[in-house]
């Protein structure tokens, strides 16, 4: 599915979803400004707008579309003859899903040059959407302000994200001191990886943007600069939560592991109580239960009565000497 939007030099937007002759005629007026989106393209869509017929991007970048890379990239083709001049980046979105309480981290792809930007994705996104609202409202002047808006609304998402794993880690923090169970544990390895999923995604994004505010890409104006450095800071403020969300999550485990030894060691403790108070009735049965000929107990009338009453007074003067030990 492609959908296009148009705006002249002033910014003003004026049309949308163009054909491929006309997008031909818009790219060749460098006065016109043309934003490209493709989302879950078919092979002949993506030939179609990526091929010789239009943009005839570079090989290596209409590759990396095609393939799931994990972590956000920057790579500019910018003298690359025969190929048309852009910028290729990987960018990443994280949305949280409520239902399944996971982290998902949708790929979008996007090709900057003088008057264009071409984005891919597999997926609906939230921040193409506000994007598009956006720029038909306000009207982008320049690709580097297009850019702007989508990937200031593509940071913006992970804030949700960000939210629900910290009332997630809270929750769980709150049931490993109250009542931990083995759910915790399986709990508590799911969200370290979803937390994890999310630093692999924000340190490289980081680094990306933080290039872009740099000005190391010529087709990134000077008084741009400053907003693409909030969008930098905002990924530093994110990293930062997730840094301390994998040591909250590091230390929950120790309290969990921690609980868990020390109930291991209270059902060793009865273990232990048990089979002392059972010493003295193995160690009597035992002595009469040798059967020696001459034990004068077996022939008193009040053997029986004495091996029992031995019995308990050896199990009771144990017990007491427990309890005073503190035992239990």
């Amino acid at each position: 599915m492609i959908h296009s939007l148009i705006f002249d030099d002033q910014g003003k937007f004026i049309g949308r979803d163009a054909s491929l002759d006309q997008l031909r005629t818009y790219l060749a007026e460098n006065h016109k400004l043309i934003w490209v989106d493709m989302e879950s393209a078919t092979e002949e869509e993506a030939h179609n707008i990526f091929g010789e017929n239009l943009f005839n991007f570079h090989p290596l970048a209409i590759n990396d579309c095609h393939e799931a890379i994990s972590t956000p990239k920057i790579e500019p083709y910018e003298d690359v003859e025969p190929w048309r001049p852009c910028t290729f980046l990987v960018l990443h979105g994280v949305e949280y899903s409520t239902e399944e309480e996971t982290v998902q981290t949708p790929e979008l792809d996007a090709f900057i040059g003088k008057n264009f930007l071409v984005t891919w994705h597999e997926t609906p996104m939230k921040a193409i959407a506000q994007g598009c609202d956006r720029c038909v409202k306000t009207g982008p002047r320049g690709t580097d302000r297009l850019l702007h808006t989508l990937v200031d609304f593509l940071v913006e998402s992970y804030q949700p994200a960000v939210d629900a794993l910290a009332a997630q880690i809270a929750a769980l923090q709150d049931q490993v001191f109250s009542q931990p169970t083995r759910a915790t544990l399986n709990h508590i390895h799911a969200i370290r990886k979803q937390v994890a999923l999310f630093r692999q995604i924000v340190g490289p994004q980081r680094e990306v943007i933080g290039r872009l505010a740099r000005g190391e890409f010529k087709m990134i104006r000077a008084h741009l600069l400053p907003y693409f450095r909030d969008v930098h800071d905002a990924l530093v403020r994110i990293g930062y939560s997730t840094d301390a969300y994998t040591d909250q999550l590091t230390n929950t485990l120790q309290v969990y592991l921690s609980h868990s030894s020390n109930q291991t060691n209270e059902v060793v403790k009865v273990l232990a109580i048990l089979n002392a108070i059972s010493i003295p009735a193995l160690v009597v049965a035992s002595v009469y239960g040798m059967n020696f000929k001459h034990m004068p107990e077996l022939d008193w009338r009040l053997g029986y009565v004495f091996a029992l009453l031995l019995i308990v007074g050896g199990t009771g003067g144990l017990l007491w000497w427990l309890k005073r030990k503190n035992w239990f």
